[in-house]
């Protein structure tokens, strides 16, 4: 997986900037492989940065894959386990808080 998928994403530019600052564009790449893996069934994504509401002078990369609405809780609750299980185990431990996922259903 190549930065070319990063273009393909659509990323923005102050998401590029944030990933330079902290040294992320590998973990970001691999955050973007584990959401592709462990959510099959994105009809899209999209990736923001955000400010973290909780910390002052805190950001964080969010992806935002849309599922299909019809997509079951109980399929949902379990892609979840799996994603943050695997997240917490393949992404540097001092990177985590500077990703975050928020999904969305789209009809």
């Amino acid at each position: 997986m190549g930065t070319g998928l990063i273009d393909k994403l659509a990323t923005p530019p102050e998401v590029r900037d944030f990933l330079q600052t902290n040294n992320a564009e590998a973990a970001f790449l691999k955050v973007l492989e584990l959401v592709r893996d462990c959510y099959p069934q994105i009809v899209a994504i999209a990736v923001e940065l955000w400010d973290d509401p909780d910390e002052i002078d805190r950001r964080k990369v969010v992806f935002r894959p849309s599922l299909p609405i019809a997509i079951s809780t109980d399929e949902v609750i379990d892609i979840e386990r799996v994603y943050h299980e695997r997240f917490v185990s393949e992404i540097p431990l001092e990177q985590c808080p500077l990703f975050g996922v928020i999904l969305r259903f789209v009809e």
